[in-house]
């Protein structure tokens, strides 16, 4: 066949045999008329409705595509589609995978945190303690009124001389049945590097914290614990030159979960005897600060509610047997 007998694809420029239909490259259709599907008159090719009876005149090749080729070009935008739907989705799941990732990681980092004896706020300024004359004399009170009244402070009670040679001392009256008439027995505790001395009840637990967990100029922790609850520790950090109203103020300052309620200088030791409670529990703890040649010692006494009075006891007389060479 020669070229006369072939048709020139008005799309793609390619040539198909006379009788073709549509294009044999790109599916453009190759009819120059169109015939009306009612009434069978000729139209020309781009004619919307018949010129004979009004029908539509459109027909399916002039859509320029085929049906076949028409399916085929909606099935490849539709996997488009679905794979950009795919990506997205994997887009979004990894953002969200890093996100609780990096969480996690935050999370499980280890945080700075100051290193300090322990943990309180205080409202107490230097000066502001409360004078007490030696065993027998009126104690007179800060006032109290800016501070919360959470927690009721604890009566302030006179404090005896120190006794060297202490090894038994009576339990209240009225504490329980079975003690009221009872001693109870006792330990005395003596430290020979810094040099102070107290007893403390038998049946009370003495924990010592291994002097390798310490840095230098730190003594290791010394705890006290109660059958029934309380407990007593004791601290201490060397200074060449402590000030126990300086070491006082900075002790109760520097403790940031700590409200003052009242605070008493003890003269038989000498010291300073804090009492307060613990802001995150309402916990009533007192907070015993004194002095030694070079060295600053804490005390804090810890209180159960259950017996608060016969812990109160047992830190009085903790505090009488205290002694410093």
């Amino acid at each position: 066949m020669s070229p006369d007998h072939y048709m020139k694809c008005p799309i793609c420029q390619d040539f198909n045999p006379d009788n073709s239909a549509f294009c044999g490259s790109c599916g453009t259709t190759l009819i120059t008329e169109n015939i009306c599907t009612k009434c069978g008159e000729s139209n020309p090719a781009d004619t919307t409705f018949c010129g004979n009876c009004g029908a539509s005149a459109q027909s399916e090749s002039q859509s320029g595509l085929n049906p076949q080729t028409q399916d085929i070009n909606n099935g490849r935008y539709q996997t488009n589609i679905l794979k950009w739907s795919t990506q997205r989705t994997l887009i979004v799941l990894g953002v969200c995978i890093f996100t609780i990732l990096l969480v996690v990681v935050i999370a499980l980092l280890p945080r700075e945190e100051k290193h300090t004896r322990s943990s309180v706020s205080t409202l107490v300024e230097p000066g502001q303690f409360i004078e007490v004359s030696p065993v027998g004399s009126q104690v007179t009170q800060v006032d109290i009124d800016s501070f919360p009244t959470a927690v009721s402070p604890s009566p302030v009670q006179p404090i005896s001389p120190n006794s060297k040679n202490v090894e038994t001392f009576k339990k209240k009256e009225g504490m329980s049945p079975a003690s009221s008439t009872d001693e109870m027995r006792v330990r005395t505790y003596h430290n020979a590097e810094i040099g102070f001395t107290f007893v403390h009840p038998d049946e009370w637990i003495l924990l010592e914290r291994n002097p390798n967990e310490f840095p230098e100029g730190i003594m290791p922790d010394i705890e006290l614990r109660g059958p029934s609850g309380g407990g007593i520790k004791v601290e201490a950090g060397k200074e060449d030159s402590p000030n126990l109203k300086e070491f006082t103020f900075h002790r109760i300052k520097d403790d940031r979960n700590f409200q003052v309620l009242t605070t008493e200088e003890i003269h038989t030791i000498p010291a300073d005897l804090t009492r307060g409670f613990r802001v995150d529990s309402g916990q009533e703890v007192d907070i015993l600060t004194a002095i030694a040649p070079q060295w600053e010692i804490s005390i804090v006494f810890t209180y159960e509610l259950d017996n608060k009075e016969e812990l109160g006891d047992i830190f009085n007389k903790f505090i009488e047997s205290f002694q410093i060479e």
